[in-house]
């Protein structure tokens, strides 16, 4: 059998380069137990694994990361889908205005969205006049709760929000955009 502490002592002499003997020194100094894996088992070359402590402890991070990273990318992804909403209440808007250019007036208009979109059902309610309109939507699926209104003078209104959610009301000039109530 091959003994480690002959390699050692065979090769403590100055004949090899200074790297290979600071090495040899150090693996002199920690012993043969990390080196001769006959002689401990448990040696720290024969571990194998994770603990179930490491687990917990990478499984608290995760969820930890998880606590602070989903309601920020849920409130991402909602504020994405109210530009579905202004979009195209700008763009129906825009219709309008042109019917009323070539009509003279709103009766008739149409009052469909402009971009396709399944967060939002448009409506013009109440019925368009003569000189007014009022373009409604309404959150659906995960916008739930989620109305924006724009009317024949571009007054943008933000008349609901879901619970969470500030600024809305039938005096408000804007659509709001984030939970704070920023337009």
């Amino acid at each position: 059998m091959h003994s480690v502490t002959s390699d050692v002592t065979r090769f403590a002499d100055n004949s090899l380069p200074w790297p290979h003997r600071i090495i040899n020194e150090a693996w002199a100094e920690i012993g043969t137990g990390l080196m001769d894996r006959t002689a401990n088992p448990n040696s720290f070359l024969m571990q194998r694994g994770f603990t179930l402590i490491e687990l917990m402890i990478a499984v608290v991070i995760a969820a930890v990361l998880m606590a602070v990273a989903y309601p920020n990318y849920r409130d991402y992804a909602l504020r994405a889908r109210i530009g579905e909403a202004t979009i195209n209440l700008q763009g129906m808007r825009t219709v309008a205005e042109r019917w009323f250019q070539d009509k003279r007036t709103y009766v008739g208009m149409p009052c469909e969205a402009t971009e396709a979109t399944t967060s939002f059902a448009f409506t013009c309610t109440p019925t368009p006049s003569a000189t007014a309109y009022t373009i409604v939507a309404t959150g659906q699926g995960t916008m739930a709760n989620f109305v924006y209104t724009i009317n024949h003078g571009n007054t943008r209104r933000t008349t609901a929000l879901p619970s969470g959610w500030s600024g809305a009301s039938n005096a408000s000039t804007c659509w709001v955009r984030n939970k704070g109530g920023a337009c």
